[in-house]
């Protein structure tokens, strides 16, 4: 895709997207027309997996789909492409609605060639709902906030295992499992 007066993008094209954390990493999966990408995001210390080919879908901190503006007008930085890059890797059709209450959300999947049109549609279990990536469109200066919280929750996890951990409330005894 080539951007009104912007650089052209294609899948498989990785970029800088600035966070408190460093910066994080965005493959360009899919593309579709000029108003339109897929975006699997990563954090920044996957930065050279990615660029080797080495990191995996299932790495991924979200899948976005975005619009082009973060990288028309330069806020994420291009990287490259990345090493043998196969769309047939990175799934990137599948999403769940977010608008509704958990029993409501929907599973929605995008034919793979045309953009936003709808292959099928269905009720999403509980853990389809916790995990599949959002339906909607996600701008590019919410991306990094966005990022910057997944990452701050992932790396809270290990505190939260520490062996002297003890729930809020706690006193005394052994130290929780």
């Amino acid at each position: 895709m080539t951007l009104a007066n912007g650089p052209t993008v294609e899948e498989g094209e990785v970029f800088l997207v600035p966070t408190s954390f460093g910066e994080a990493v965005c493959v360009v999966s899919r593309v579709y027309g000029e108003g339109l990408l897929i975006g699997h995001f990563f954090a920044p210390e996957m930065r050279e997996l990615v660029q080797a080919g080495a990191a995996r879908t299932r790495d991924a901190l979200v899948v976005l789909q975005i619009g082009p503006l973060g990288i028309k007008v330069g806020a994420w930085r291009p990287l490259g492409r990345m090493e043998d890059w196969d769309r047939r890797r990175w799934a990137a059709t599948v999403f769940v609605t977010s608008g509704l209450g958990l029993s409501e959300r929907q599973v929605i999947r995008y034919a793979d060639a045309e953009a936003m049109t709808v292959v099928s549609r269905r009720l999403a279990t509980p853990q389809e709902a916790a995990t599949l990536p959002r339906d909607g469109l996600c701008g590019y200066q919410m991306v990094p906030r966005l990022l910057e919280q997944l990452i701050s929750d992932r790396r809270a996890v290990p505190l939260r295992n520490r062996l002297d951990f003890r729930p809020a409330g706690a006193l005394g005894g052994s130290p929780a499992p």
